[in-house]
């Protein structure tokens, strides 16, 4: 879940001096988020269908392995297709990572151990938009413009690793009736689907959530091009308006 929230904020202070060299217009710059999120709603879509013939432990390893895979393309890219192509790719290595971690939670956990765990690991997981833009600005200002996407890589590939060493904590898990838990999670996501208002629900909440990683992503331009403010400037700017969204629903909840 943290990887997804790190590719987002990670590269926007750097976002400007990329969208220079890759020669991108308005039009490529939402592109960068919009790719992103089309891989992530691919992924989610269809992660549920094949957990029927592959573990969660596997679907894990494979989605962060593909979005190693998008890292590298978005490391000095030829084009800019390629490097919006990289950007699909992480979308949808990291979509299949953040639905089966919720999953793997009522595996390890019950009860209050659940939803203490589950409480902690989203409010520490809401933090990460916030904080990363002002570590991305600092590792860009001296790092240079692809130090991001290379800490992106190293981070996920340790993540690898560690899930590789303990392997064994995630397989005694595993349940052998799993195809009857999935015909289950066909019939209900089906029954879902056909919610008129769960449906305008989901719409309305992606488009909000669209609309402010878009905005979030095109103010650095603006801060760095047009208002001529430093990156981590730009980059703190966005942590406060984050962390406006965040005070905002914590204070709609009352």
């Amino acid at each position: 879940m943290a990887i997804a929230q790190l590719s987002l904020g990670l590269s926007l202070p750097s976002l400007p001096e990329i969208s220079e060299l890759l020669h991108f217009n308005e039009i490529d710059e939402a592109n960068y988020t919009l790719y992103f999120l089309c891989g992530i709603f691919i992924s989610q879509v269809f992660v549920g269908f094949l957990f029927s013939r592959l573990s969660k432990f596997k679907l894990i390893i494979l989605g962060l392995t593909i979005f190693l895979f998008g890292s590298t393309l978005t490391i000095s890219p030829c084009s800019g297709n390629v490097f919006l192509l990289g950007r699909a790719i992480q979308g949808v290595g990291v979509g299949s990572s953040t639905v089966l971690v919720r999953a793997l939670l009522k595996d390890f956990f019950s009860g209050k151990q659940y939803l203490m765990t589950g409480s902690k690991l989203y409010s520490y997981n809401a933090l990460i938009p916030a904080v990363s833009p002002v570590i991305g600005a600092f590792i860009y200002v001296y790092f240079g413009v692809n130090s991001a996407p290379y800490l992106l890589s190293l981070i996920t590939l340790v993540v690898i690793l560690l899930l590789l060493i303990n392997r064994r904590e995630f397989l005694f898990t595993e349940r052998k009736d799993r195809l009857e838990a999935n015909y289950k999670t066909r019939c209900q996501y089906f029954s879902i689907i056909k919610n008129k208002t769960f449906l305008g629900l989901t719409v309305v909440s992606g488009l909000i959530y669209s609309g402010e990683i878009v905005f979030i992503s095109r103010s650095q331009t603006i801060l760095q091009k047009e208002l001529l403010e430093t990156p981590v400037v730009a980059g703190s700017i966005v942590t406060f308006t984050i962390f406006g969204f965040f005070i905002g629903a914590q204070l709609s909840k009352r």
